[in-house]
């Protein structure tokens, strides 16, 4: 077998990598398009994520399970505190604080599953509230209960993961003067705290600020981090994509070259024989004869043309159908030039199962194997039979040509590889058949040695197939 199929395509493989990469619209105006001939600042390509005046909802519903756990761990602390330390918490007031807490949550919930997009500030504002919460508590619990101040760095590091830089500065200035306020104006006034800004406070106060610092510092620059990451990999991934793009517009042109070869080759021919007649004044009936074989071949170039064009655009939507297994065969037999050399040999039972799968790209790459096949035999016959290999149906396709050396053979199914003379193939049949196995869960192999012919086995899983009909039983 030479390693080319004369196909006209296959749709998978042409239509790859054609999905644009979504991107995000510009702030402030998702989804706004611009007026045709307004004038502007020419748009500027971001890779990555972007930060924006608009979030998605996801992003504050995680940060609102968080907070779950946030308002449960608080309010074991502070009834463990009121219990151990010297602490005594009004039970109402505390309540009446978790309650605000609460319900706060359940309505930001409902309003990120119903809303499409939220302020970025949301979180920002959530975290404020639960600041604003503590430092409540921490006031009703008297001086015993600063002890617990260290929360406030649970909430700095919620909105230095969440929120932006900006926010998380201005949150850590809410919880250091909060704590500031604690110390200063403290309701209880016991002999410990007679000296509000005695200098183990002061000491306590600024070693809380250094540390929020530091944690937002680092929080910060670890986000900074993970968005350089994420801007790198999605720069890859478009790489990879426009990459794509070119490689299925490569297979098309060269697919196109390919196919139009042989009936541009043809008129080209013919017409010259046709301009040497009509200068000569004879053999008028041969020029008849030419002039009705270059139209039939223009019809074969826009029919080949058309057919690229729904390869290329349909390919990958196309529904999968029922198609029995002899059809799927015939249908690929008849397309070639000799169907008389193509020797099929199916069982019955095996004939009538059905397959369930895109059947154009399917009879497309069998075809291309076949025409493989074919021109590797010369004259001779090709061989073509199935059979069920336990989870998968073999179809294969044993030709009469000279076989392929080892190297030749582990290079079959490269695109744009071939073994033929130039002008007989561009190398992109077993590439392309190849391809459209794969989509389908399938594969081909290939079994060749020098003088001993070729064997390619188009490998379909069982799960393709529908289930064959139980027969019926006899009645008694």
């Amino acid at each position: 077998m030479e390693v080319e199929a004369h196909t006209s395509g296959c749709p998978h493989v042409a239509a790859r990598g054609t999905r644009p990469a979504p991107g995000p619209h510009p702030a402030g105006t998702p989804g706004r398009r611009p007026r045709p001939g307004a004038r502007g600042p020419a748009p500027r390509t971001r890779l990555g994520p972007v930060e924006r005046k608009l979030s998605s909802p996801s992003n504050l519903s995680w940060y609102l399970k968080l907070r779950w756990g946030g308002i449960a761990a608080q309010a074991v602390v502070f009834f463990a505190g009121d219990r151990s330390l010297k602490a005594t918490l009004p039970l109402g007031a505390v309540l009446a604080l978790l309650a605000l807490q609460v319900a706060s949550n359940v309505a930001g919930a409902l309003w990120a599953r119903r809303a499409r997009r939220v302020p970025e500030r949301a979180v920002a504002v959530f975290t404020a509230f639960d600041c604003a919460v503590l430092t409540a508590l921490l006031f009703l619990g008297g001086h015993d209960a600063r002890v617990f101040a260290v929360l406030y760095l649970v909430n700095i590091a919620l909105a230095g993961i969440l929120a932006t830089p900006l926010w998380t500065w201005v949150l850590t200035g809410l919880s250091v003067g909060a704590l500031a306020f604690l110390f200063v104006f403290d309701p209880v006034n016991t002999a410990e705290a007679a000296d509000p800004l005695e200098w183990q406070l002061r000491e306590a106060w600024i070693a809380f600020g250094v540390a929020a610092g530091l944690l937002v510092y680092f929080l910060q620059r670890s986000a900074r981090m993970l968005r350089a990451r994420e801007q790198e990999m999605e720069a890859a991934r478009q790489r990879v994509d426009r990459q794509e793009k070119l490689a299925s517009l490569a297979t098309l042109a060269a697919g196109a070259a390919h196919e139009l070869n042989t009936p541009l080759s043809t008129i080209a021919l013919v017409a010259s024989e046709l301009e040497r007649h009509l200068r000569r004044g004879e053999h008028l009936d041969d020029a008849l004869s030419d002039v009705e074989l270059i139209r039939a071949e223009v019809g074969r170039c826009q029919r080949i043309l058309s057919q690229m064009a729904v390869d290329a655009g349909l390919g990958q939507g196309e529904a999968a159908t029922p198609i029995t297994l002899a059809d799927l065969v015939g249908r690929a037999a008849s397309a070639v030039e000799q169907p008389q050399r193509v020797q099929v040999t199916l069982e019955p039972l095996l004939a009538g199962r059905r397959l369930v799968v895109p059947s154009r790209p399917l009879v497309q790459a069998l075809h291309g194997v076949l025409n493989n096949a074919l021109q590797a035999s010369g004259e001779l016959p090709v061989a073509v039979s199935a059979r069920a290999a336990g989870d998968a149906l073999q179809l294969e396709v044993q030709d009469a040509g000279p076989g392929m050396d080892p190297e030749t053979l582990a290079r079959a199914g490269e695109p744009f590889y071939t073994t033929k003379q130039p002008g007989q193939g561009m190398g992109l049949g077993l590439f392309l058949t190849r391809s459209v196995l794969e989509q389908l869960g399938g594969r081909l192999e290939l079994d060749s040695a020098p003088g001993q012919g070729t064997r390619a086995r188009l490998v379909l899983p069982d799960a393709l197939l529908e289930p064959a009909a139980e027969p019926a039983r006899a009645r008694s």
